[in-house]
Parts: C-alpha cells; sequence; structure tokens
C-alpha cells in the first residue's frame, strides 16, 4: 500500500490529482474499475503473478480514501441556492432579456405546429411512410446546415429584427404550402426552406439573449431561455396536436401560419436589443468603514 512517503516522493517526480495523489495511478484506476493490471515480469511469474491483484487493489483502495486537503472557509463564496437566487432576480429584473423571452415565446409557439403536425403531415397529407419522415427531417437539417454556412452575410445585410422576421415569413409559407398537401418533392424543397429559416431564428434569438447578459450571469440567464424555449415547444406540441384533433391537418396548419404572419409582423416593431449595453460593473459607490482591518 501508500503511505505518506509513496506520495511526496510521487509529487516531486510528476503531476498528481486533486486529492494529491499520483495523477497517472488515479487515471489508472479509474480505468479499470478499482483494479490496476500489468503484464508481470517474469520474476513476478508463478507466486508474485497472485500477489500482484491484491496489490493493485490495496492501492486503489488507498487512493479513493486518502484525505483530501478542505477548503477554507470564504465568507464572500456563493453556495448553489444563492447563485441560482440571483440568477433568477437578474432575468427578473432585465427589460432587454425580457423582449428575447418575449420574441422567442411567440415565435416558437407558432411555428412549433409544423414540428407537432409534420409526422401527420407525411403520413396523413402526403401518403408518406416512415422513412418518407425521416428524409423530410433529412431535408430540414440539411438546409440548416447550409443556412449556417451562408448566415455571416446575411448579417451584413440584415438586422436581428430582419433576419427573424424573415425566417417567420419563410416559416409562414412552408405551412401554407404543406396545408395543401402538395405532391412529395414540392415537401421535401418546402422542408429545405424550413431548415433555413430554423437555424437563423435559433441563431438570431441565441445571440441577441447572450450578448445582453453579462459575464458573471450569463450561463443562468441562457439556462432562462432555454426553459423558455423548451416549454413553449413542449406546450406548443400539446396545444397544436389538440387543435389537430378537433379541427384537422390542414386547417391547423393554416391558423398556426395566419398567427405566425401576424405575430411576426407585431413582434417587428418590438425591436431585439443589440447588446451594446456596458456590462462591467461601475464601482460608483464609496468604499466601506469598517471598524477593524478586513484581510480577504
Amino acid at each position: 500500500m501508500f503511505d505518506a512517503h509513496d506520495f511526496a516522493r510521487a509529487d516531486t517526480h510528476g503531476p498528481t490529482d486533486f486529492t494529491g495523489a499520483p495523477l497517472g495511478r488515479a487515471k489508472e484506476c479509474r480505468r479499470h474499475g478499482g483494479q490496476r493490471f500489468r503484464k508481470p515480469s517474469n520474476l513476478q511469474r508463478g507466486v508474485g503473478r497472485r500477489q500482484t491483484a491484491p496489490r493493485a487493489d490495496e492501492e486503489c483502495r488507498s487512493l479513493v480514501w486518502w484525505p483530501r486537503a478542505k477548503n477554507a472557509n470564504d465568507a464572500l463564496q456563493e453556495n448553489f441556492f444563492g447563485a441560482f437566487r440571483a440568477g433568477l432576480r437578474y432575468t427578473r429584473s432585465s427589460r432587454p432579456l425580457h423582449v428575447v423571452l418575449l420574441r422567442a415565446a411567440i415565435f416558437f409557439a407558432f411555428a412549433s405546429a409544423v414540428w407537432a403536425l409534420l409526422p401527420l403531415v407525411a403520413r396523413q397529407l402526403l401518403g408518406g411512410d416512415a422513412s418518407f419522415h425521416g428524409i423530410l427531417l433529412g431535408a430540414v437539417g440539411a438546409d440548416a446546415i447550409g443556412g449556417a454556412l451562408v448566415m455571416p452575410k446575411l448579417r451584413e445585410r440584415l438586422s436581428s429584427d430582419g433576419l427573424l422576421l424573415g425566417a417567420a415569413v419563410l416559416t409562414v409559407i412552408v405551412m401554407a404550402v404543406l396545408s395543401l398537401a402538395p405532391p412529395k418533392i414540392v415537401a421535401i424543397v418546402a422542408l429545405l426552406f424550413l431548415g433555413g429559416a430554423w437555424i437563423t431564428a435559433l441563431t438570431t434569438l441565441n445571440g441577441a439573449a447572450q450578448a445582453v447578459l453579462p459575464n458573471w450571469v450569463r450561463g443562468r440567464g441562457l439556462s432562462v431561455y432555454l426553459t423558455v424555449f423548451n416549454g413553449v415547444m413542449t406546450a406548443g406540441s400539446l396545444g397544436w396536436g389538440a387543435v389537430g384533433t378537433a379541427v384537422g391537418i390542414q386547417t391547423s396548419l393554416f391558423i398556426g401560419a395566419a398567427g405566425l404572419l401576424v405575430a411576426g409582423f407585431i413582434m417587428h416593431r418590438i425591436k431585439l436589443p443589440a447588446g451594446d449595453a456596458d456590462m462591467v460593473p461601475s464601482n460608483h459607490w464609496p468604499e466601506p468603514l469598517v471598524a477593524e482591518p478586513f484581510c480577504p
């Protein structure tokens, strides 16, 4: 087994992990699930080979139970729940982020209709099977890659609001075409355009959300944005499925297209934040007066 002297010698000759143990042995033990195996030499064959596995097991147990160094207590250190509450407070008070969340919620609430109803469109309206549905999804993914490639040129000519409006209009056209039960080849071409519109909307909204968040809360703010995105897509899928059951697939697609078109032009008046605000702390308050010297 390892003792303190073994770890001291290992520390001077090579890297260690956070426990202070030799990094190579720790990785080797984890790789083999607590057992370290090695090819025995000629002197280790026979009785010596029987002792190799137990000794390796003892070494790994010593690595696991080696006492860790305790972190120093820091009164300014933020725990998980405190950081969680701070992130919620910031997202609740940040108006630019509210604008991004509102634009995202409205867009995805109507655009989720095509995703919720696409399997039924492929089977009932277009007369396809599961393979054809996969082809439609592949068309969306193919043009999403193409849209990502031309996105830099589009950003040079259009603003974020223009890109989002264009994505909404293109999605409306695709939904309207699918509601007419077109031939299969026309549906595939329409789904190609849907992929470009979808990646344009996603990148535009994601970029706007990141631009309005300071570094210290960016991860927590983006988690709120993703929660809104996934929640709206989930609720929209349930809602459009219920609408499709009540009024039919074609009517549901037409209602979704009309709602997205109207909402897209209305939301275009609420401009996305440019993200050019200075997020550096102002530090305008004076240094506090303390009764005793404070050493961090």
